[in-house]
């Protein structure tokens, strides 16, 4: 093969989206069994890349999929879905936010989405504070006026040690772009969905239009919500929604945690491959738009 052959052959590439993106070249269908005819008929055959696409995602679903357990742990009997119009008074009342726009736009909502839980209130964390990180720090330091509060990663929740997912930045962008005002309307669930799941097993098999939330988020829902953690043998809620680098060193294995023990509620972090039946990763949805 010529110079010119070889160059061409790098410049191809194939990108498939199936909620993450994956990039695969020529060389790597070669190795695979194809060839550049294969290549060529992917580009050129919608059916055939439809069954590509499948056939990924059906990879992807099974990915860490030994990192589950059977759970039976639920909600506590007293924790329900508060009406919206109550939450985004709280939330507004404890920051200091304008509700009027939540207010106005809560109601005419569109039906939920399948396996949401209910729609929770969630400030902008932008209205909040200048960084994720303090605006993280402030929903804690709220709750912990409440309630009695163990923040085991105090000190712990700047920008080299906590960061939101890239998936759950672009998600919530686009709820912004949707809503106005300081505070939106999230349709989503409590970790019940994903229960006996590790962190990154939840992620792999979140639905197209479904995110993790983060520990702002789940703050705030757990503020307007607080019958949600109170005993220690109940379901507790993984925050896959944000990243953490337990040594501030880039390498963002983990994910942070609300649980209930020893009479109070804690807040703490864990490697995203632990699977527990006691934990499940809370969730958001974004309403698809039909076409």
């Amino acid at each position: 093969m010529d110079t010119s052959q070889e160059q061409g052959k790098e410049k191809r590439v194939l990108s498939l989206m199936s909620g993450y993106q994956a990039f695969a070249t020529i060389e790597a269908l070669e190795v695979a069994g194809g060839n550049e005819e294969l290549f060529r008929i992917v580009r050129g055959n919608q059916a055939v890349a439809k069954a590509m696409v499948e056939a990924g995602n059906k990879f992807l679903r099974n990915k860490f999929a030994d990192e589950e357990v059977k759970s039976t742990y639920a909600y506590p009997d007293t924790y329900a879905v508060k009406p919206i119009a109550e939450q985004i008074a709280v939330l507004s009342r404890l920051f200091g936010l304008n509700g009027k726009k939540a207010l106005a736009y809560a109601k005419n909502l569109p039906e939920l989405p399948e396996g949401a839980d209910g729609y929770f209130a969630i400030p902008r964390w932008q209205a909040v504070a200048k960084t994720y990180g303090k605006a993280v720090e402030k929903a804690l330091d709220l709750i912990g006026k409440s309630r009695t509060l163990k923040n085991w990663r105090e000190g712990q929740l700047g920008e080299k040690y906590l960061r939101q997912s890239e998936r759950t930045e672009q998600m919530f962008a686009k709820f912004c772009e949707q809503q106005e005002g300081d505070i939106i309307i999230v349709p989503a669930q409590f970790g019940l969905l994903h229960r006996g799941r590790s962190v990154r097993r939840a992620r792999e098999v979140f639905t197209d239009n479904e995110f993790g939330l983060g520990s702002f988020a789940i703050g705030c829902m757990l503020f307007t919500h607080p019958e949600r953690e109170q005993v220690w043998e109940q379901l507790h809620v993984d925050c896959g929604g944000d990243e953490f680098a337990p040594g501030g060193d880039g390498e963002f294995v983990s994910a942070p945690s609300f649980f209930w023990g020893d009479g109070e509620l804690r807040f703490s972090t864990s490697w995203t491959h632990n699977t527990s039946k006691q934990f499940g990763s809370a969730s958001g949805f974004l309403r698809r738009i039909e076409p």
